[in-house]
């Protein structure tokens, strides 16, 4: 399959509003040979809420959103890949998110065999159109280890959606670009941990320990105010590891 490519998804049946939405996304190469999308994205079934009820989860009056425009030349080989290595479901399961594909307006919609990965994979891409817009920021999250001499060292994490680039800021001087590919799982990893605000702090730390930082003004001590998830009795392990590798 190649482009043009036309996407559609809806949630599943069993996803409640405000969280409920579909989207359609159009994928195309220009004259210059560039892909361009145009995306649409509509939340469903919010008649039936109060608006309270809907700012309560951390949205607002309307936030349906429209994005058209030239894709970051970053994502393109990664989006001829995915079309590549498109399989047909033959029988998709109905408590599954609604998640089809077709070339072109004369062809038929079909029903992709790695439905979750390419969910997620899309999702990553129009995720980039809201940065675009500058209706969200790029993802920025910060640690600090600071040793048993008070001697501190900064690591900053930044990535951008749009522009397809994970990367380390050690000490606000050195910078390296990471692999994208394991942005979700570096992530997953460290938002895994059981965040205590109670217990949190927001003055900068100078006592020793691991700190982390995740954007809400809070700086979070693990092992005191970040807790281990239930379940992994390795994790602290694991995040100074992670820790570590940055460095490297």
């Amino acid at each position: 399959m190649n482009l043009p490519l036309q996407i559609r998804f809806e949630t599943a049946a069993h996803i409640p509003p405000p969280f409920s939405h579909q989207y359609s996304l159009g994928l195309s190469k220009n004259a210059e040979g560039k892909i361009e999308a145009d995306f649409k994205l509509a939340y469903t079934s919010r008649e039936t809420l109060e608006l309270i009820e809907i700012f309560d989860e951390g949205f607002s009056e309307n936030d349906d959103f429209e994005w058209q425009g030239e894709i970051n030349a970053n994502w393109t080989s990664r989006i001829e890949q995915k079309i590549q290595e498109l399989k047909i479901e033959l029988n998709q399961k109905s408590e599954e998110n609604l998640f089809e594909i077709k070339q072109n307006d004369d062809s038929d919609w079909i029903v992709p065999e790695n439905q979750e990965t390419l969910e997620y994979f899309f999702r990553e891409l129009y995720q980039g159109f809201y940065e675009k817009d500058e209706r969200e920021m790029p993802f920025s999250l910060t640690l600090i280890n600071v040793d048993s001499a008070s001697k501190k060292q900064v690591i900053e994490l930044n990535a951008s959606f749009y522009s397809r680039e994970y990367k380390v800021i050690i000490n606000s001087k050195s910078e390296r670009l990471l692999d994208w590919d394991s942005f979700e799982k570096d992530v997953k990893l460290i938002y895994a941990g059981e965040y205590l605000t109670e217990q949190a702090t927001k003055k900068n730390p100078i006592r020793e320990g691991l700190y982390i930082s995740i954007g809400d003004g809070y700086w979070y001590e693990m092992g005191k105010s970040l807790q281990k998830p239930s379940g992994n009795k390795n994790y602290y392990k694991q995040l100074a590891e992670l820790y570590d590798s940055f460095l490297m």
